[in-house]
């Protein structure tokens, strides 16, 4: 049976010629940050927009041309004297617009000679980055055209929720007020100014909360304030965005008990200070509230767009928030039901928040949970995921960080129904490792009962480490770290390093210096050990990204892994939207890989000139040991006659091969990993 065909929602794309990078890059980069999930934080509230970065490392050259498939999307076109003065780029530039009807472009102009840039968008207005010269005021311009793009609203409103009696910060939201009126695309409503004399004040609030964001100003009157405990109870009730900018400079005797889950951030002490230092931390502060209730006003309203998809047939209650009883019992005691569903957004609550929420006879759900009850116990799925170069990521636009991120939420996804994951090597600071370990670690400590965190025999996470590593001092000190959570597999050496005369040390085992090919050509058989047992341990195999070039064995490793798992007729998925070897697989299994790219895949020579110290370690194994060295012929065809055997139709195997979009390709594993290992 097909699975829901999923579409994402909204995608947003950001477009700059490579000699404008130094100006760019920290803009988007940030802007992507606050947008996407935090790949070290596996379970923090975020929107998690697909977010595309379309570029190339030199300018002789023009990326790929966009051909977006969400159901709609924000491009930003970044546009300067290099894109206008270059014919090759214009003519990019222009061929973007054209092929994607369905989207919706804002063009930051860097240059005022490039205000002319892209004929066909010269009707619409532009951000006009060289005369503002503010990156604050770049980033909030940039957040209010996507809630434009997702809302098709032209203004956010933002309700000011404060009390008078607090003089320092009265004059603190007044000010604010009269900033943001100086913003386009921006409105204000604060009491003093916009309820008239005789105008009836609960009226007011009724009819402007609900289509607002709630900027909730707490010090410690605020909870003692009857207007301003309703206008919060309102924007729950509405399901509005709600932040609270924390203005305490003294106790308070109680606080109001429906001013939580909700953004909290805290502004400097020093501006409630009368003094000079006011003037200068005020803008600061002014910026930082506004980014926090435009990205929170994003994400609700972003929330909403893929509840469409999430919904099933219960007809669940759907919550831009995770769920709390007040919200539940209000929610609830309008629909004829015994028992009650609720959906809401990732990450899913703490199992202690479930149980308390399921005595009121509520079934509740995050996204991921909500589209199936699959368990994976008991089975174990292989990663193979490895940074493709930057080149490789740009034909795709995607980034480094991207692929960490969806590494972050695969793991989560098959953790959360209990699968354990099996991964090789990679103890680098911010490594794959690393990812995969943080959340195993948050999914055992938020959801798993006191008895299966007892259990010390069940690990969550298997890594194999090849010989040597593991003999290193680091290597050791992360093996006694994670020995709670990662069972872990020294792989042996190989049986001819006897014959090799090779001296291992501490300085050997951290070193890249492969003067000594023996030892290199040992370390390489190693990398190839482990791989098999990678594959002997698993019962499905994941493959993403992966380099072809300045590898350390004889092959590239998730060429190798793919390998050992096609032998042992493995369930097999392979992610070819985010670039790398696996997405030169794709193409060639699906035919569309050109000559140059086959040769580059296929062919042992162009491996040897591309790989500094191959031809050394291959001269040494076929002394000792050649069933190591590749065969490329065999593997080309191998690989084109391979059976994926992993419960997906080839509809689905075609979607999981070209898809840049992480829910949808996790979608598609899940639904794979049920139908072929249950």
């Amino acid at each position: 049976m097909e699975s829901k065909r999923y579409r994402e929602e909204f995608s947003i794309y950001f477009v700059w010629h490579p000699n404008n990078e130094n100006i760019v890059k920290p803009i988007v980069e940030k802007l992507s940050k606050d947008l996407q999930k935090d790949s070290k934080n596996p379970f923090s509230r975020s929107i998690h927009i697909p977010t595309f970065f379309v570029t190339t490392k030199s300018s002789d050259t023009t990326p790929n041309v966009i051909t977006d498939t969400s159901k709609s999307s924000l491009i930003f076109i970044f546009c300067s004297c290099d894109t206008k003065s270059d014919s090759n780029w214009d003519n990019f530039y222009n061929k973007i617009v054209s092929n994607n009807p369905n989207s919706s472009f804002q063009r930051i102009i860097l240059e005022e000679e490039a205000n002319e840039s892209i004929p066909s968008l010269n009707s619409q207005s532009y951000i006009n980055f060289y005369k503002d010269n503010s990156n604050d005021l770049l980033y909030v311009r940039i957040l209010r055209s996507i809630y434009t793009a997702i809302t098709k609203e032209r203004i956010l409103k933002l309700f000011l929720s404060h009390t008078k009696k607090n003089k320092t910060t009265s004059k603190l939201v007044r000010d604010l007020d009269k900033f943001i009126h100086n913003l386009r695309g921006l409105d204000s409503f604060i009491d003093i100014f916009d309820i008239p004399e005789g105008n009836d004040i609960l009226e007011q609030i009724d009819t402007n909360v609900p289509v607002s964001t709630l900027l909730v100003f707490k010090e410690e009157l605020f909870s003692s304030r009857k207007w301003c405990q309703y206008e919060v109870l309102i924007a729950k009730e509405k399901q509005r965005p709600i932040i609270s900018i924390t203005c305490m400079t003294d106790d308070e005797d109680r606080s109001f008990p429906h001013l939580g889950n909700i953004p909290s951030i805290h502004i400097s002490e020093s501006l409630f200070n009368t003094n000079e230092t006011y003037e200068n931390l005020r803008e600061d502060a002014f910026w930082k509230i506004l980014n926090c209730a435009l990205l929170e006003s994003i994400r609700c309203e972003y929330v909403k767009e893929l509840m469409h998809f999430n919904e099933d047939e219960s007809n669940p209650i759907k919550l831009v928030r995770p769920p709390e009883p007040a919200d539940l019992l209000r929610f609830c005691k309008d629909i004829k039901n015994t028992s009650y569903h609720v959906i809401y957004p990732d990450p899913p609550i703490f199992s202690s928040e479930i149980d308390l929420i399921e005595k009121f006879d509520i079934k509740t759900n995050s996204f991921m949970t909500s589209l199936d009850s699959y368990n994976y116990k008991g089975k174990n799925i292989g990663l193979s995921i490895s940074n493709p170069t930057e080149t490789e990521l740009q034909k795709y636009h995607q980034s480094d960080s991207q692929l960490d991120q969806l590494t972050q939420e695969l793991a989560c996804n098959l953790l959360y129904r209990n699968a354990s994951l099996v991964y090789g090597g990679d103890m680098r600071k911010n490594g794959f490792t690393e990812i995969v370990i943080n959340a195993a670690d948050f999914i055992r400590r938020r959801y798993r009962n006191n008895s299966e965190l007892d259990n010390k025999s069940h690990k969550m996470v298997k890594n194999c480490l090849a010989w040597p590593i593991y003999n290193g001092s680091d290597a050791k000190k992360w093996i006694s770290n994670n020995n709670n959570i990662a069972e872990i597999i020294k792989c042996p050496p190989p049986e001819c390093i006897s014959n090799f005369n090779i001296n291992i040390n501490e300085q050997h085992l951290s070193s890249n210096n492969i003067q000594n090919y023996q030892l290199y050509t040992a370390k390489a058989m190693s990398l190839s050990i482990m791989r098999k047992n990678l594959i002997d341990e698993s019962n499905a195999r994941i493959l993403i990204g992966g380099k072809l070039s300045e590898y350390s064995g004889f092959m590239p490793g998730i060429l190798e892994e793919l390998l050992y798992a096609i032998n042992e007729k493995q369930p097999i998925f392979l992610l070819g939207g985010f670039g790398g070897l696996t997405s030169h697989i794709c193409n060639f299994i699906n035919n569309n890989t050109s000559d140059a790219d086959k040769n580059n895949l296929f062919n042992f020579s162009w491996h040897l000139k591309n790989n500094e110290h191959l031809e050394g370690i291959i001269a040494v194994a076929k002394k000792h040991n050649p069933e190591y060295i590749p065969d490329y012929p065999e593997i080309q065809k191998k690989i084109k006659g391979m059976s994926f055997n992993n419960g997906l139709s080839d509809v689905e195997n075609s979607r999981l091969f070209s898809t840049p979009y992480p829910n949808e390709a996790i979608q598609l594993i899940v639904k794979g990993c049920a139908n072929c290992l249950q």
